[in-house]
C-alpha cells in the first residue's frame, strides 16, 4: 500500500511541477556534404536529405513503393511512364508545386555535370502535360524507374 501511495504522489508531482524544454542536440560519426540534393552523390549524403525532400515515390514500412509527391502513374508505352501529382503541395517560401518543378528537377538531375546523373539510367526526356501531370520518356522499357525514383530524385 505504501508503495502504492510513493507512487501517486510521484505521478501527481511530477504532473503538478512545471516542465521545461530542453534542446535535442544530435550528433553523428560524419557530416553532410551539401544541402542541394544535386551537388553529391554519396549516399549518407542523399539518406539525410530524404528527411528534407520529397520524391514522386517512397517506400512504406513494409519496403513497398507507394505515392509521395505523385499520386498515381501509368505506363503511357514501352518508353513513356505518365506521373500525376499531389495538388495543394507548398513550399517553404508559399510557391505551388506543379510539374514544371518536376521538369527543372530532372533537367538538374540528368545534366552532364551532375553527380547523380548516372542513377537515372534510361532517363531521356520528360514533358510536362499540364500543371499535375508529367511524362516521363525512357531509352526503352526500364521496370526499376519507381526505384530511381524514390531514392534519386528530389523536388525543390
Amino acid at each position: 500500500m505504501f508503495k502504492q501511495l510513493g507512487l501517486a504522489a510521484t505521478v501527481a508531482l511530477t504532473l503538478i511541477l512545471p516542465s521545461h524544454a530542453e534542446t535535442l542536440k544530435w550528433g553523428a560519426p560524419r557530416d553532410i556534404y551539401s544541402l542541394d540534393p544535386y551537388s553529391y552523390g554519396d549516399s549518407y549524403t542523399i539518406a539525410f536529405l530524404n528527411h528534407v525532400y520529397e520524391g514522386l515515390v517512397r517506400y512504406d514500412a513494409k519496403l513497398q513503393i507507394e505515392p509521395a509527391l505523385a499520386t498515381s502513374w501509368e505506363v503511357v508505352s514501352d518508353n513513356v511512364w505518365r506521373f500525376h501529382l499531389r495538388q495543394g503541395v507548398k513550399f517553404h517560401n508559399g510557391a505551388t508545386f506543379t510539374s514544371a518543378d518536376v521538369l527543372a528537377s530532372l533537367t538538374r538531375v540528368s545534366d552532364k555535370t551532375s553527380p547523380l546523373r548516372g542513377n537515372l539510367p534510361a532517363y531521356k526526356s520528360a514533358k510536362v502535360v499540364d500543371d499535375y501531370t508529367i511524362d516521363i520518356e525512357l531509352t526503352g522499357p526500364y521496370p526499376l524507374l519507381l526505384n530511381d525514383h524514390y531514392q534519386y530524385s528530389y523536388f525543390r
